[in-house]
């Protein structure tokens, strides 16, 4: 299940002039996706595609995933299900959303909160994304290949580019 808010962009204020098109209808670009968690390397993926819409004229669809917890009790009996409360979960998506809007008042924003499975989601938000932009954690040098990491598969199973946003740089897979 997703939700989605749509932020349209700041319209002009007391002397500022609203730009307007004229001429002939152009397709809109591709949306940039960005996954966010809250996490710092979140973050800073948020913050390149924030720029990258930017510069290329399009819109950013900001995706936070809830995530659910199994719970065993200590006896191995009772087994419950439980999701991140949705109440911090938007508070998370909305946070990004007044992040990016801090950046670029201009910026059509879209926002998705979805449930289940990370990947699974990523992929179904980025079906349409000109890009997906992703936090990366994973340090180099570790063995990825026995537990592929959220970036990971995303970038194997994406349709278009994946760029993943590290500490000092960014890959583009």
């Amino acid at each position: 299940m997703t939700w989605e808010r749509r932020h349209e962009p700041r319209s002009a204020g007391a002397g500022e002039r609203a730009l307007t098109a004229r001429g002939p209808t152009v397709a809109a670009p591709a949306p940039v996706l960005v996954g966010v968690d809250g996490s710092a390397d979140g973050a800073r993926a948020l913050e390149w595609a924030t720029i990258r819409a930017l510069a290329g004229h399009s819109s950013l669809h900001i995706v936070h995933v809830v995530r659910g917890h199994v719970r065993l009790d200590p006896s191995g009996l009772l087994v419950s299900w439980e999701f991140e409360p949705l109440e911090s979960a938007q508070r998370v998506l909305d946070e990004a959303a007044s992040s990016a809007r801090g950046k670029a008042p201009q910026l059509w924003i879209s926002t998705a909160l979805c449930d289940g499975d990370a990947t699974a989601a990523l992929l179904r938000e980025g079906r349409a994304a000109e890009l997906i932009v992703l936090g990366q954690r994973k340090l180099r040098g570790e063995p990825g290949w026995l537990h592929p990491s959220l970036t990971t598969r995303v970038a194997r199973h994406a349709r278009g580019r994946v760029v993943l946003v590290g500490p000092d740089d960014e890959i583009l897979v």
